[in-house]
């Protein structure tokens, strides 16, 4: 390269042209060699004056590159773009569209195919199949029935009822949920192992059963939901009567059919409402609780109240307070009737058998004196009697000195310690004339009378005229009459005639 001064030159090197031969030649120029004044040269298959413009067919910086097939006429020597044929797209419109293949896209896809490379391979399966040759339908549960082409998981999850990663009715397994799970597996992913398990059932192949009121269980230890009616870590408690479902601590939280106010047990019933805006309840045992009829306190006598805390007749016995809320046994542990309406205004109104409400707040043991020793659990009077010696109503009252039992209400004896007397104290000598000196308590003799004596206590002699068989007595001891006739002289029953 030569020049004349600093900015400008005469001669270029091979490749350069200008003024100060700042610019290159064409890379298309044949052998690097363009004129230095104008940039013009020779050119090696591409056009131009200046060898800068890409024969037809052709592009790219040194138009080495073939325009695409799929371009309708030609394509910008540059770059390659090009306006495409039928079934071609994309900027150089070397791709196919969707549903063609091969060099000019004249070949269609195989069926259910989106977009493919030959006619075994697809990229792209249509909505609702997958594989490589999208042969094989998607779930029927997965959502919109769009899954992955490559392993079949759904993309926007499941229906409703449907579950896994391929979205298989429950029981069913495979990649288009074609195969049976094992029996009693709610979900699985293979024959060997089940995700879920049906009710009652449990284990990784779920063939264990679990306890008996288990609906679902993780262990024969360890329940996750129980049957209706039962709660506990095995289920094994059972529910409130009434109880749909209840807590492990046994509270109701949801009632049976029929039945309300799970607070209460499900006891109350709107079945016995009168009418439908419940103005009364149909049985008297219950109260009118909003729309409902609840059982009264059981602890009301006759069970009746007008609310939960008002009984008609007060407390059964055993209890007390305004709701009854108080046991007798509180007040003394043999207390069985009480009343008041707390701990410190309550009395004491009977006891427990063997007591007596002494006072209005202590239960007394009954007498000993007591006959079996029982008494009036209220006032402690002995009701059965009293034990031989003492009287009085509760027995606290000994005897006359010589009585071995009186009358409980006067104090006669009624049997005296002596066979010889007899009477109201025992003070009262039996009559010499019966036998052994011996009578009841009321005189009579106990064993008869004396020879030639008749009578209760044998104090009216034998008629004088009655005759006389041996040392026998001479009249009958009962009525008086003569048994073996009248002496001489002397006639009738009683031998008084002569």
């Amino acid at each position: 390269m030569t020049c004349t001064n600093s900015s400008t030159c005469d001669v270029c090197k091979t490749g350069f042209h200008g003024l100060q031969c700042q610019q290159r030649c064409s890379t298309n120029c044949k052998g690097g060699y363009c004129y230095k004044e104008t940039g013009e040269c020779t050119c090696f298959e591409v056009s131009g004056s200046k060898c800068d413009t890409c024969l037809e067919g052709y592009y790219g910086p040194d138009c080495s590159k073939l325009c695409s097939p799929g371009c309708k006429d030609g394509c910008d020597g540059k770059i390659g773009t090009c306006t495409c044929k039928p079934k071609h797209t994309g900027r150089l419109c070397d791709t196919c569209i969707d549903g063609w293949f091969g060099q000019n896209c004249e070949q269609a896809c195989r069926q259910n195919c989106k977009s493919c490379t030959d006619g075994h391979t697809c990229v792209e399966c249509i909505d609702g199949y997958h594989d490589n040759d999208c042969s094989q339908n998607c779930s029927g549960g997965c959502l919109d029935m769009l899954c992955r082409q490559n392993d079949a998981v759904c993309t926007r999850g499941c229906k409703p009822g449907y579950s896994s990663a391929y979205c298989c009715q429950p029981g069913m397994f495979g990649l288009s949920c074609e195969s049976n799970c094992p029996s009693n597996c709610g979900t699985c992913t293979s024959l060997a192992e089940c995700q879920s398990c049906k009710d009652g059932f449990h284990g990784s192949l779920c063939n264990q059963t679990c306890p008996a009121m288990c609906n679902s269980c993780t262990s024969p230890w360890i329940c996750t939901a129980c049957n209706n009616g039962y709660t506990g870590v095995t289920c094994q408690i059972s529910c409130p009567k009434n109880c749909l479902k209840c807590s492990n601590d046994g509270k109701c939280e949801t009632c049976k059919g029929g039945f309300s106010r799970p607070d209460t047990g499900c006891q109350c019933l709107d079945t016995l409402c009168t009418s439908p805006e419940c103005i009364s309840c149909a049985n008297s045992t219950y109260y009118k609780e909003g729309s409902t009829c609840c059982p009264c306190n059981s602890k009301c006598k006759h069970n009746t109240c007008i609310s939960s805390d008002h009984c008609i007749d007060g407390c059964k016995d055993g209890f007390f307070g305004v709701n009854c809320e108080f046991n007798c046994t509180q007040i003394d542990i043999m207390c069985s009737a009480c009343s008041g309406n707390s701990l410190v205004s309550s009395f004491c109104k009977s006891c427990n058998y063997g007591y007596f409400a002494y006072t209005n707040r202590t239960c007394m043991t009954c007498s000993g004196l007591c006959v079996e020793g029982q008494c009036n659990s209220s006032n402690g009077l002995c009701e059965k009697g009293c034990k031989d010696g003492f009287w009085k109503p509760r027995c606290d009252h000994n005897c006359s000195e010589m009585c071995t039992a009186c009358n409980q209400v006067s104090g006669d004896c009624l049997t005296c310690s002596l066979t010889s007397i007899f009477g109201a104290k025992c003070d009262m000598p039996c009559s010499k004339t019966c036998i052994n000196t011996s009578c009841h308590n009321n005189g009579i003799c106990t064993s008869g009378c004396i020879s030639d004596f008749y009578g209760p206590s044998c104090e009216k002699s034998c008629p004088t005229d009655c005759a006389r068989s041996g040392n026998g007595t001479r009249c009958s001891h009962a009525t008086g009459l003569c048994l073996f006739g009248c002496n001489e002289g002397f006639i009738g029953e009683d031998c008084m005639t002569g």
